[in-house]
Protein backbone atom coordinates (compact mmCIF):
# COMPACT_ATOMS: atom_id res chain seq x y z
CA UNK A 1 0.00 0.00 0.00
CA UNK A 2 1.93 2.61 -1.21
CA UNK A 3 -0.62 5.77 -0.95
CA UNK A 4 -2.14 7.06 2.13
CA UNK A 5 -5.72 7.41 1.52
CA UNK A 6 -5.92 4.70 -0.86
CA UNK A 7 -9.67 4.07 0.49
CA UNK A 8 -11.95 6.79 -1.10
CA UNK A 9 -15.51 8.06 -2.01
CA UNK A 10 -16.10 7.20 -5.44
CA UNK A 11 -16.21 11.06 -6.93
CA UNK A 12 -11.94 11.14 -5.73
CA UNK A 13 -11.30 8.62 -8.51
CA UNK A 14 -11.93 11.18 -11.21
CA UNK A 15 -8.04 12.57 -11.65
CA UNK A 16 -6.62 8.82 -11.86
CA UNK A 17 -8.91 7.32 -14.41
CA UNK A 18 -8.62 10.53 -16.85
CA UNK A 19 -11.64 12.15 -19.00
CA UNK A 20 -11.63 9.61 -21.63
CA UNK A 21 -14.95 8.54 -23.05
CA UNK A 22 -14.42 5.24 -21.89
CA UNK A 23 -13.48 6.88 -18.16
CA UNK A 24 -16.19 9.12 -18.01
CA UNK A 25 -18.96 5.97 -19.25
CA UNK A 26 -17.40 3.72 -16.23
CA UNK A 27 -18.08 6.58 -14.10
CA UNK A 28 -21.39 7.26 -14.53
CA UNK A 29 -22.01 3.19 -15.13
CA UNK A 30 -20.69 2.88 -11.37
CA UNK A 31 -22.03 5.71 -9.88
CA UNK A 32 -25.78 5.49 -11.52
CA UNK A 33 -25.99 1.49 -12.61
CA UNK A 34 -23.80 0.08 -9.71
CA UNK A 35 -24.47 2.40 -7.13
CA UNK A 36 -21.07 2.35 -5.95
CA UNK A 37 -19.71 4.32 -3.05
CA UNK A 38 -16.38 3.30 -1.79
CA UNK A 39 -13.17 3.01 -4.40
CA UNK A 40 -10.09 1.24 -3.26
CA UNK A 41 -6.53 2.09 -5.25
CA UNK A 42 -4.07 -0.75 -5.36
CA UNK A 43 -0.94 0.83 -6.94
CA UNK A 44 2.18 -0.95 -8.89
CA UNK A 45 -0.14 -3.39 -10.01
CA UNK A 46 1.56 -6.08 -12.64
CA UNK A 47 -1.44 -6.95 -15.13
CA UNK A 48 -0.59 -9.67 -16.95
CA UNK A 49 -2.21 -9.01 -20.19
CA UNK A 50 -0.56 -5.54 -20.23
CA UNK A 51 2.39 -7.03 -19.31
CA UNK A 52 2.43 -9.37 -22.57
CA UNK A 53 1.97 -6.14 -24.69
CA UNK A 54 4.59 -4.04 -22.51
CA UNK A 55 7.11 -6.50 -23.07
CA UNK A 56 5.90 -7.35 -26.87
CA UNK A 57 5.85 -3.84 -27.79
CA UNK A 58 6.24 -0.71 -25.02
CA UNK A 59 9.62 -2.01 -23.73
CA UNK A 60 11.08 -1.57 -27.00
CA UNK A 61 10.38 2.31 -27.23
CA UNK A 62 13.14 5.27 -26.62
CA UNK A 63 10.20 6.65 -24.15
CA UNK A 64 10.09 5.51 -20.49
CA UNK A 65 7.17 3.93 -19.89
CA UNK A 66 6.23 1.77 -16.53
CA UNK A 67 5.73 -1.86 -16.67
CA UNK A 68 3.10 -1.67 -13.18
CA UNK A 69 -0.10 -0.31 -13.51
CA UNK A 70 -3.18 0.86 -10.92
CA UNK A 71 -5.70 -1.06 -10.58
CA UNK A 72 -9.03 0.20 -8.30
CA UNK A 73 -11.63 -1.59 -6.94
CA UNK A 74 -15.49 -0.54 -6.43
CA UNK A 75 -17.95 -1.26 -3.58
CA UNK A 76 -21.72 -0.58 -3.16
CA UNK A 77 -21.12 -0.63 0.49
CA UNK A 78 -19.27 2.46 2.47
CA UNK A 79 -16.29 1.67 4.75
CA UNK A 80 -13.37 3.64 5.76
CA UNK A 81 -9.34 2.62 5.60
CA UNK A 82 -9.82 1.94 9.08
CA UNK A 83 -12.23 -0.61 8.55
CA UNK A 84 -10.33 -2.21 5.51
CA UNK A 85 -7.51 -2.70 7.62
CA UNK A 86 -9.70 -3.92 10.71
CA UNK A 87 -10.53 -6.61 7.96
CA UNK A 88 -7.22 -7.32 6.75
CA UNK A 89 -6.05 -8.13 10.73
CA UNK A 90 -9.13 -10.32 11.87
CA UNK A 91 -9.42 -12.13 8.53
CA UNK A 92 -10.29 -15.86 9.06
CA UNK A 93 -11.87 -18.34 6.38
CA UNK A 94 -15.77 -18.75 7.11
CA UNK A 95 -16.12 -15.08 9.30
CA UNK A 96 -18.87 -13.05 8.77
CA UNK A 97 -16.35 -9.73 8.79
CA UNK A 98 -15.34 -10.39 5.35
CA UNK A 99 -19.55 -11.00 4.17
CA UNK A 100 -20.14 -7.17 3.34
CA UNK A 101 -17.21 -6.53 1.48
CA UNK A 102 -17.43 -9.68 -0.23
CA UNK A 103 -20.79 -9.43 -1.06
CA UNK A 104 -20.39 -5.21 -2.42
CA UNK A 105 -17.80 -6.24 -4.32
CA UNK A 106 -18.23 -4.61 -7.82
CA UNK A 107 -15.29 -5.24 -9.35
CA UNK A 108 -12.17 -3.19 -10.61
CA UNK A 109 -10.93 -1.17 -13.43
CA UNK A 110 -7.32 -0.43 -14.52
CA UNK A 111 -5.86 1.93 -15.28
CA UNK A 112 -2.80 1.73 -17.77
CA UNK A 113 0.44 3.64 -17.29
CA UNK A 114 -0.12 4.71 -21.55
CA UNK A 115 -1.88 7.58 -22.56
CA UNK A 116 -4.25 8.05 -25.67
CA UNK A 117 -4.13 10.44 -28.35
CA UNK A 118 -5.64 12.79 -26.23
CA UNK A 119 -3.09 12.30 -22.90
CA UNK A 120 -5.66 10.55 -21.31
CA UNK A 121 -4.78 6.99 -19.19
CA UNK A 122 -6.24 3.99 -21.34
CA UNK A 123 -8.13 1.83 -19.51
CA UNK A 124 -7.14 -1.38 -19.44
CA UNK A 125 -8.54 -4.70 -17.99
CA UNK A 126 -12.07 -4.18 -16.79
CA UNK A 127 -13.76 -6.58 -14.72
CA UNK A 128 -17.67 -4.80 -13.77
CA UNK A 129 -20.78 -6.39 -12.76
CA UNK A 130 -23.37 -6.13 -14.79
CA UNK A 131 -27.04 -4.75 -13.91
CA UNK A 132 -29.36 -7.04 -12.63
CA UNK A 133 -31.60 -9.91 -14.55
CA UNK A 134 -34.75 -8.98 -13.72
CA UNK A 135 -35.94 -5.61 -14.59
CA UNK A 136 -39.83 -5.33 -14.25
CA UNK A 137 -41.45 -7.44 -16.74
CA UNK A 138 -38.72 -7.87 -18.44
CA UNK A 139 -35.39 -9.97 -18.41
CA UNK A 140 -31.73 -9.62 -19.15
CA UNK A 141 -29.21 -12.23 -20.54
CA UNK A 142 -25.75 -11.74 -20.22
CA UNK A 143 -22.65 -13.27 -21.54
CA UNK A 144 -20.46 -13.64 -18.44
CA UNK A 145 -17.26 -15.81 -17.74
CA UNK A 146 -15.90 -16.48 -14.11
CA UNK A 147 -13.34 -13.48 -12.90
CA UNK A 148 -11.39 -13.97 -10.21
CA UNK A 149 -9.32 -11.38 -8.32
CA UNK A 150 -7.03 -11.50 -5.36
CA UNK A 151 -6.75 -8.17 -3.09
CA UNK A 152 -4.25 -8.32 -0.71
CA UNK A 153 -4.94 -11.88 -0.39
CA UNK A 154 -8.57 -11.87 0.13
CA UNK A 155 -10.43 -13.62 -2.61
CA UNK A 156 -13.42 -12.36 -4.75
CA UNK A 157 -15.13 -13.79 -7.92
CA UNK A 158 -17.83 -11.87 -10.38
CA UNK A 159 -19.95 -13.38 -12.93
CA UNK A 160 -19.23 -10.63 -15.83
CA UNK A 161 -17.41 -10.46 -19.25
CA UNK A 162 -14.29 -8.36 -19.66
CA UNK A 163 -13.76 -5.03 -20.86
CA UNK A 164 -10.66 -2.77 -22.21
CA UNK A 165 -10.43 0.18 -24.25
CA UNK A 166 -8.73 -0.04 -27.64
CA UNK A 167 -4.84 0.93 -27.78
CA UNK A 168 -3.99 2.01 -31.19
CA UNK A 169 -0.34 1.02 -30.51
CA UNK A 170 -1.02 -2.57 -30.07
CA UNK A 171 -4.77 -3.49 -30.65
CA UNK A 172 -7.64 -1.16 -32.34
CA UNK A 173 -11.03 -1.96 -32.23
CA UNK A 174 -11.42 -5.58 -33.75
CA UNK A 175 -8.81 -6.83 -31.90
CA UNK A 176 -10.14 -5.78 -28.54
CA UNK A 177 -13.84 -7.47 -29.81
CA UNK A 178 -11.59 -10.65 -30.37
CA UNK A 179 -10.11 -10.25 -26.99
CA UNK A 180 -13.20 -10.18 -25.10
CA UNK A 181 -14.98 -12.86 -26.86
CA UNK A 182 -11.70 -15.03 -26.19
CA UNK A 183 -12.31 -14.29 -22.62
CA UNK A 184 -15.63 -16.19 -23.38
CA UNK A 185 -14.52 -18.98 -25.26
CA UNK A 186 -11.93 -20.30 -23.74
CA UNK A 187 -14.24 -21.74 -21.44
CA UNK A 188 -16.09 -23.38 -23.91
CA UNK A 189 -13.69 -24.48 -26.13
CA UNK A 190 -10.31 -24.00 -24.22
CA UNK A 191 -8.71 -21.99 -26.50
CA UNK A 192 -5.37 -19.93 -25.57
CA UNK A 193 -5.10 -16.75 -23.03
CA UNK A 194 -4.00 -14.05 -24.93
CA UNK A 195 -3.33 -10.68 -24.77
CA UNK A 196 -4.44 -7.74 -27.05
CA UNK A 197 -0.72 -7.98 -28.38
CA UNK A 198 -1.08 -11.87 -28.97
CA UNK A 199 -4.41 -11.98 -30.87
CA UNK A 200 -3.29 -8.90 -33.44
CA UNK A 201 0.22 -11.07 -34.34
CA UNK A 202 -1.84 -14.34 -34.70
CA UNK A 203 -4.57 -12.06 -36.87
CA UNK A 204 -1.76 -10.28 -39.43
CA UNK A 205 -1.14 -13.68 -40.87
CA UNK A 206 -3.57 -12.36 -43.25
CA UNK A 207 -1.95 -10.08 -45.14
CA UNK A 208 -3.70 -6.40 -45.48
CA UNK A 209 -2.03 -2.89 -47.32
CA UNK A 210 -1.70 -1.14 -43.90
CA UNK A 211 0.96 -1.59 -40.78
CA UNK A 212 0.76 -3.94 -38.27
CA UNK A 213 2.00 -2.03 -35.25
CA UNK A 214 0.88 0.45 -34.73
CA UNK A 215 -2.60 -1.31 -35.72
CA UNK A 216 -4.91 0.25 -37.48
CA UNK A 217 -7.61 -2.30 -37.00
CA UNK A 218 -8.52 -5.85 -38.50
CA UNK A 219 -10.04 -6.93 -41.52
CA UNK A 220 -13.16 -9.30 -41.14
CA UNK A 221 -10.14 -11.66 -43.15
CA UNK A 222 -8.00 -11.04 -40.66
CA UNK A 223 -10.35 -11.56 -37.76
CA UNK A 224 -10.82 -15.53 -39.38
CA UNK A 225 -7.66 -15.94 -39.54
CA UNK A 226 -7.09 -15.31 -36.19
CA UNK A 227 -10.16 -17.47 -35.24
CA UNK A 228 -8.11 -20.37 -37.24
CA UNK A 229 -5.14 -19.79 -35.55
CA UNK A 230 -7.07 -21.27 -32.36
CA UNK A 231 -8.74 -23.68 -33.62
CA UNK A 232 -12.03 -22.34 -34.48
CA UNK A 233 -14.39 -22.04 -37.17
CA UNK A 234 -16.96 -18.74 -37.70
CA UNK A 235 -19.54 -17.22 -39.86
CA UNK A 236 -20.01 -14.16 -41.34
CA UNK A 237 -24.03 -13.08 -41.82
CA UNK A 238 -23.64 -10.46 -44.32
CA UNK A 239 -26.66 -7.79 -43.54
CA UNK A 240 -25.40 -5.27 -45.94
CA UNK A 241 -25.86 -7.58 -48.92
CA UNK A 242 -28.95 -8.66 -47.99
CA UNK A 243 -30.30 -5.14 -48.28
CA UNK A 244 -28.68 -4.92 -51.44
CA UNK A 245 -30.49 -7.16 -52.92
CA UNK A 246 -33.71 -5.85 -51.69
CA UNK A 247 -33.17 -2.20 -53.98
CA UNK A 248 -31.34 -4.84 -56.80
CA UNK A 249 -33.86 -5.53 -59.95
CA UNK A 250 -31.80 -8.34 -61.08
CA UNK A 251 -33.23 -10.25 -58.25
CA UNK A 252 -36.65 -11.28 -58.52
CA UNK A 253 -39.84 -9.99 -56.55
CA UNK A 254 -40.30 -12.81 -54.71
CA UNK A 255 -36.08 -12.97 -53.82
CA UNK A 256 -36.50 -9.46 -52.91
CA UNK A 257 -39.47 -10.25 -50.46
CA UNK A 258 -37.97 -13.54 -48.96
CA UNK A 259 -34.91 -10.84 -48.13
CA UNK A 260 -37.43 -8.34 -47.11
CA UNK A 261 -38.94 -10.72 -44.68
CA UNK A 262 -35.84 -12.46 -43.52
CA UNK A 263 -34.10 -8.95 -41.95
CA UNK A 264 -37.01 -8.89 -39.71
CA UNK A 265 -36.44 -10.97 -37.46
CA UNK A 266 -32.53 -12.51 -38.72
CA UNK A 267 -30.60 -10.45 -35.93
CA UNK A 268 -32.96 -10.81 -33.01
CA UNK A 269 -33.04 -14.34 -34.09
CA UNK A 270 -28.93 -15.16 -34.36
CA UNK A 271 -28.60 -12.84 -31.02
CA UNK A 272 -31.21 -15.21 -29.47
CA UNK A 273 -29.84 -17.84 -30.20
CA UNK A 274 -26.06 -18.05 -29.93
CA UNK A 275 -26.22 -15.95 -26.34
CA UNK A 276 -28.28 -18.68 -25.16
CA UNK A 277 -25.48 -21.03 -26.23
CA UNK A 278 -22.92 -18.84 -24.28
CA UNK A 279 -21.22 -18.13 -27.47
CA UNK A 280 -20.45 -14.18 -28.09
CA UNK A 281 -21.10 -12.89 -31.54
CA UNK A 282 -19.37 -9.46 -32.76
CA UNK A 283 -21.15 -7.42 -34.72
CA UNK A 284 -19.06 -5.08 -37.52
CA UNK A 285 -21.33 -1.71 -38.26
CA UNK A 286 -21.51 1.64 -39.92
CA UNK A 287 -21.38 4.98 -37.90
CA UNK A 288 -22.08 8.34 -39.89
CA UNK A 289 -22.02 12.03 -39.22
CA UNK A 290 -23.88 13.86 -41.65
CA UNK A 291 -23.87 17.57 -42.51
CA UNK A 292 -26.58 19.45 -44.49
CA UNK A 293 -27.60 15.72 -45.77
CA UNK A 294 -24.03 15.17 -46.70
CA UNK A 295 -21.46 12.96 -45.17
CA UNK A 296 -19.19 14.41 -42.64
CA UNK A 297 -17.39 11.80 -41.05
CA UNK A 298 -17.87 7.92 -41.27
CA UNK A 299 -16.26 4.85 -39.84
CA UNK A 300 -16.56 1.35 -39.95
CA UNK A 301 -16.18 0.16 -36.31
CA UNK A 302 -17.20 -3.30 -34.80
CA UNK A 303 -18.14 -4.63 -31.20
CA UNK A 304 -18.42 -7.63 -29.09
CA UNK A 305 -22.84 -8.50 -28.42
CA UNK A 306 -22.86 -8.91 -24.95
CA UNK A 307 -26.39 -9.53 -23.74
CA UNK A 308 -29.92 -8.68 -24.45
CA UNK A 309 -33.47 -7.66 -22.57
CA UNK A 310 -36.64 -9.31 -23.61
CA UNK A 311 -40.14 -9.20 -22.74
CA UNK A 312 -41.94 -12.27 -21.27
CA UNK A 313 -42.83 -13.57 -24.81
CA UNK A 314 -39.72 -13.43 -25.56
CA UNK A 315 -39.12 -10.06 -27.84
CA UNK A 316 -35.85 -8.08 -27.31
CA UNK A 317 -36.29 -5.09 -26.63
CA UNK A 318 -33.01 -3.69 -26.15
CA UNK A 319 -29.39 -5.25 -27.02
CA UNK A 320 -25.79 -4.98 -24.80
CA UNK A 321 -22.40 -4.20 -26.73
CA UNK A 322 -18.85 -4.27 -24.95
CA UNK A 323 -17.82 -1.08 -27.64
CA UNK A 324 -14.25 -0.36 -26.80
CA UNK A 325 -14.64 3.17 -27.26
CA UNK A 326 -17.25 3.62 -24.85
CA UNK A 327 -17.62 0.68 -21.97
CA UNK A 328 -19.16 -2.30 -20.84
CA UNK A 329 -22.78 -3.57 -21.38
CA UNK A 330 -23.64 -0.46 -23.53
CA UNK A 331 -27.50 -0.60 -24.20
CA UNK A 332 -28.59 -0.10 -27.76
CA UNK A 333 -31.62 0.50 -28.95
CA UNK A 334 -33.26 -0.25 -32.23
CA UNK A 335 -33.56 2.54 -34.40
CA UNK A 336 -35.30 0.41 -37.38
CA UNK A 337 -38.55 0.92 -36.66
CA UNK A 338 -39.23 -2.39 -36.85
CA UNK A 339 -37.08 -4.30 -34.24
CA UNK A 340 -35.11 -6.09 -36.60
CA UNK A 341 -31.96 -3.90 -35.03
CA UNK A 342 -30.50 -3.10 -38.64
CA UNK A 343 -30.39 0.23 -37.18
CA UNK A 344 -28.84 0.93 -33.79
CA UNK A 345 -29.15 4.10 -31.13
CA UNK A 346 -26.31 4.49 -28.36
CA UNK A 347 -23.98 6.43 -27.36
CA UNK A 348 -22.61 7.06 -30.52
CA UNK A 349 -25.49 8.87 -31.46
CA UNK A 350 -26.64 10.59 -27.84
CA UNK A 351 -23.19 11.56 -26.66
CA UNK A 352 -20.96 11.51 -29.70
CA UNK A 353 -23.29 13.41 -32.18
CA UNK A 354 -23.41 10.69 -34.94
CA UNK A 355 -26.54 10.73 -36.98
CA UNK A 356 -26.18 6.86 -38.16
CA UNK A 357 -25.47 3.63 -36.82
CA UNK A 358 -25.93 0.79 -39.85
CA UNK A 359 -25.30 -2.87 -38.69
CA UNK A 360 -23.05 -4.40 -41.75
CA UNK A 361 -23.05 -7.78 -40.72
CA UNK A 362 -22.22 -10.90 -37.75
CA UNK A 363 -19.31 -12.86 -37.29
CA UNK A 364 -20.07 -16.12 -35.30
CA UNK A 365 -17.02 -18.39 -33.90
CA UNK A 366 -18.27 -21.93 -33.89
CA UNK A 367 -16.25 -25.52 -32.47
CA UNK A 368 -15.47 -26.89 -36.01
CA UNK A 369 -17.54 -29.93 -34.52
CA UNK A 370 -20.66 -27.69 -35.29
CA UNK A 371 -20.46 -28.71 -38.73
CA UNK A 372 -24.26 -27.83 -40.17
CA UNK A 373 -23.99 -24.16 -40.63
CA UNK A 374 -25.95 -21.42 -38.96
CA UNK A 375 -27.38 -19.82 -42.39
CA UNK A 376 -28.73 -23.25 -43.49
CA UNK A 377 -30.35 -24.43 -39.92
CA UNK A 378 -31.68 -20.64 -40.05
CA UNK A 379 -33.66 -21.12 -43.44
CA UNK A 380 -35.02 -24.36 -41.48
CA UNK A 381 -36.43 -21.83 -38.68
CA UNK A 382 -37.80 -20.10 -41.75
CA UNK A 383 -39.61 -22.71 -43.46
CA UNK A 384 -41.20 -23.96 -40.03
CA UNK A 385 -42.30 -20.44 -39.32
CA UNK A 386 -44.70 -20.50 -42.85
CA UNK A 387 -45.86 -23.98 -41.52
CA UNK A 388 -46.90 -22.57 -38.02
CA UNK A 389 -47.89 -18.92 -38.08
CA UNK A 390 -49.59 -17.93 -35.17
CA UNK A 391 -46.77 -19.80 -32.78
CA UNK A 392 -43.26 -18.20 -31.48
CA UNK A 393 -40.74 -20.56 -33.15
CA UNK A 394 -37.18 -19.87 -31.68
CA UNK A 395 -33.86 -21.32 -32.56
CA UNK A 396 -31.32 -22.71 -29.98
CA UNK A 397 -27.96 -24.24 -30.05
CA UNK A 398 -27.18 -26.73 -26.83
CA UNK A 399 -25.26 -29.21 -25.62
CA UNK A 400 -26.43 -32.96 -25.54
CA UNK A 401 -25.47 -32.25 -21.67
CA UNK A 402 -27.28 -28.79 -20.98
CA UNK A 403 -30.32 -30.37 -22.91
CA UNK A 404 -30.75 -33.72 -21.50
CA UNK A 405 -30.51 -31.65 -17.70
CA UNK A 406 -33.30 -29.47 -19.30
CA UNK A 407 -35.18 -32.61 -19.82
CA UNK A 408 -34.78 -34.08 -16.58
CA UNK A 409 -35.86 -30.51 -14.73
CA UNK A 410 -38.57 -30.92 -17.06
CA UNK A 411 -41.75 -33.07 -17.70
CA UNK A 412 -42.08 -33.75 -21.74
CA UNK A 413 -44.18 -36.67 -23.23
CA UNK A 414 -41.50 -40.30 -23.37
CA UNK A 415 -38.92 -38.47 -20.77
CA UNK A 416 -36.77 -41.70 -19.90
CA UNK A 417 -36.94 -42.61 -23.49
CA UNK A 418 -35.59 -39.73 -24.23
CA UNK A 419 -32.60 -39.86 -21.34
CA UNK A 420 -31.41 -42.97 -22.56
CA UNK A 421 -31.34 -41.82 -26.12
CA UNK A 422 -27.56 -41.97 -27.54
CA UNK A 423 -27.50 -37.99 -29.07
CA UNK A 424 -24.79 -35.85 -30.89
CA UNK A 425 -22.25 -33.51 -28.50
CA UNK A 426 -23.90 -30.75 -30.58
CA UNK A 427 -27.43 -30.17 -31.66
CA UNK A 428 -29.61 -26.95 -32.79
CA UNK A 429 -32.96 -26.93 -31.00
CA UNK A 430 -36.08 -25.05 -32.94
CA UNK A 431 -38.36 -24.51 -30.34
CA UNK A 432 -42.16 -23.38 -30.04
CA UNK A 433 -42.85 -21.27 -27.35
CA UNK A 434 -46.21 -19.79 -25.43
CA UNK A 435 -45.87 -17.72 -22.59
CA UNK A 436 -42.08 -18.92 -21.49
CA UNK A 437 -43.54 -22.78 -21.87
CA UNK A 438 -41.94 -24.90 -24.36
CA UNK A 439 -45.01 -26.48 -26.65
CA UNK A 440 -42.28 -28.71 -28.76
CA UNK A 441 -38.54 -28.98 -29.57
CA UNK A 442 -36.98 -30.41 -33.25
CA UNK A 443 -34.09 -31.39 -32.58
CA UNK A 444 -31.31 -31.04 -35.47
CA UNK A 445 -28.23 -33.02 -35.33
CA UNK A 446 -25.49 -29.93 -35.45
CA UNK A 447 -22.25 -32.36 -36.07
CA UNK A 448 -23.97 -33.22 -39.85
CA UNK A 449 -23.28 -30.93 -43.01
CA UNK A 450 -26.74 -31.44 -44.16
CA UNK A 451 -30.24 -30.54 -42.19
CA UNK A 452 -31.17 -33.62 -40.51
CA UNK A 453 -33.93 -33.65 -37.91
CA UNK A 454 -33.09 -36.66 -35.05
CA UNK A 455 -35.65 -36.06 -32.59
CA UNK A 456 -39.20 -34.15 -31.67
CA UNK A 457 -40.15 -33.83 -27.76
CA UNK A 458 -43.69 -33.09 -27.02
CA UNK A 459 -44.29 -31.22 -23.76
CA UNK A 460 -48.41 -31.11 -24.11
Amino acid sequence: MVIPNYVVPLNDIAGIIGNSPQAKYIFKYLKNNLHAQIALIEENYIDKDYLIDYSGYYARAFKRIDKCTTRIHFFSNSFSKQDFEDLLTGFREGTEIFKPFRDGYLGFVIVKPVKNKANQPLIGRTILSHLPKADGDEFREYLCSKNESNLYGLPFQIETLPFQAQDQAVAACATISLWTLNNKVKELYQTPSLSPIEITKRAIDAIEEFRSFPSAGLTIKQMFAFFRSIDLDCEYINILNMQNVISDNKFSSKAREDIKEKLKRIVPDTIRALISAKIPIIAAIYIRKNNNKQIEREASHTVLISGYKHDVRGKISKIYVHDDQIGPYCRVKDKSGDGSFRKWEYEWITEFGFDEIDLNGLLIPLYPKIRLNYSEIYETLLQLRKGFPANNLELHLKTIQDYKKEILLNNPKDKIKFLEKSMPRFMWVIRNVKDRSIIWDYIFDATFQNVSKIAEIYYT
